[in-house]
């Protein structure tokens, strides 16, 4: 009986974390926003657009890694759409998983069933990919409409490095990353650059985009359009 309870009580302390998490980059966003209003808000948007678009694209990066190393995807409720392949390959579970798993027991006292985690997990996902890209567009603003993969690329890196090396294993989401064999670190690195990569893309292109729409068409000035008549 008491390993049941303070099984509940670790539980509901990682759904506290994870939650925390997952909040943390919405306020880093918040104030990023608060900071420079008028500048950031179509780049943040921009931002998440290209976390969105960085996430979708990751997921089928890693499943296709995952295939050409094992021939075949390891069991996940979310399919290739929680991108923790590396993760279930190496440990038979998924991080995006306990994490929902552990929210839904801090919010509602209960544990998902399988359906519902066939939601909960990729939305987990994607929420912190559109998350990281919001901070990300919001930080760079709308000065800078040029695409870069450098840039998009230390990205990537920065949020393999902060979330899924660091982060993880201190949320208790993983096991400690030393334990993980050199190629599934590689996965897992590879899978970020490509994410960051196309979230860079598509920020870039989206500021570009808006720019061009919100230019205000130039006319002749009027002795000159008199002149034209």
């Amino acid at each position: 009986m008491a390993g049941v309870v303070q099984d509940g009580a670790i539980e509901i302390v990682l759904g506290h974390m994870s939650l925390r998490w997952y909040i943390s980059c919405f306020v880093a966003c918040s104030m990023v926003q608060l900071a420079r209003p008028r500048a950031t808000t179509r780049a943040t948007l921009a931002g998440i657009l290209g976390g969105l678009a960085g996430t979708l694209v990751m997921n089928y990066a890693q499943r296709l890694w995952t295939k050409a190393v094992d021939g075949e995807a390891p069991p996940s409720a979310g399919g290739k759409h929680d991108a923790r392949d590396w993760q279930e390959r190496d440990e038979g579970q998924n991080a995006n998983e306990l994490a929902a798993q552990a929210i839904a027991t801090a919010i509602a006292g209960r544990r998902l069933t399988y359906d519902e985690l066939t939601v909960a997990a990729p939305l987990a996902h994607y929420s912190f990919g559109a998350a990281s890209g919001a901070l990300y567009g919001g930080l760079i603003g709308e000065g800078d409409r040029k695409c870069s993969f450098r840039r998009g690329a230390t990205f990537g890196a920065a949020v393999w490095l902060i979330a899924d090396e660091l982060a993880m294993p201190v949320l208790r989401l993983s096991r400690p990353t030393t334990e993980r064999s050199l190629e599934k670190h590689l996965q897992s690195f590879f899978t970020h650059i490509v994410f960051g990569t196309v979230a860079e893309m598509v920020r870039a292109r989206t500021i570009a985009a808006v720019w061009r729409g919100a230019r205000p068409s130039v006319q002749p000035p009027l002795a000159a359009r008199a002149t034209q008549t």
